[in-house]
């Protein structure tokens, strides 16, 4: 029994040289604060780096402002930003009935075809005109726009309003090549 008692309490003094139990518990605690601490900060650059990166996409957008129907409609597109943006291509896409995204192409149509192709947008409400190719087979018809930023980042604003960020050029997107007939909105075809 002697060695025993006489072993646990060389343990004992073992361990009080690494001190007791609850300045372990703390040091261990703060450690782990730390790192939290730190894996929020860098979360949180990250978001704001992102929302800095996308802040003048955010800001450009379109919609249909002229009256439904064939013939051309006028879609306004809006460069709320105080940039120019460039490479604007705002393009007619079917988001109900029974066209599908790729009608030009079964059609047999120009890719640029129900397109409006701008190589500078203004800061401000610039209004265009796109061809419209009717509402026959119920279709719904919707803008969508690809865009490069002041910063050089490609985006697409979908027809449902969302936002992402592509790689290329926006020509590319939509697979059309130079030379492309780029307007300004100041300019009249």
């Amino acid at each position: 029994m002697t060695t025993t008692l006489a072993a646990i309490l060389a343990a004992t003094e073992s361990l009080d040289r690494w001190g007791d139990y609850p300045t372990w518990l703390a040091a261990i605690g703060t450690l782990a604060a730390v790192i939290v601490a730190l894996y929020l900060a860098g979360a949180d650059s990250r978001r704001r780096r992102r929302d800095e990166r996308s802040h003048q996409a955010h800001l450009v957008t379109a919609w249909f402002t002229g009256p439904p129907g064939h013939g051309p409609h006028v879609v306004s597109v809006l460069n709320g930003s105080q940039q120019l943006v460039y490479r604007v291509i705002a393009s007619l896409v079917p988001v109900r009935g029974t066209a599908t995204p790729d009608f030009r192409e079964k059609l047999g149509l120009q890719p640029t075809q129900f397109r409006a192709l701008m190589g500078e947008l203004p800061p401000g409400q610039t209004d265009i005109e796109i061809g419209h190719p009717g509402g026959g087979g119920h279709t719904r018809w919707f803008v969508e726009m690809v865009f490069r930023d002041a910063a050089g980042a490609t985006w697409i604003r979908e027809a449902d309003g969302r936002l992402r960020n592509i790689q290329g050029e926006p020509a590319d997107y939509y697979g059309l090549h130079e030379p492309l007939d780029w307007i300004t909105p100041w300019m009249k075809r």
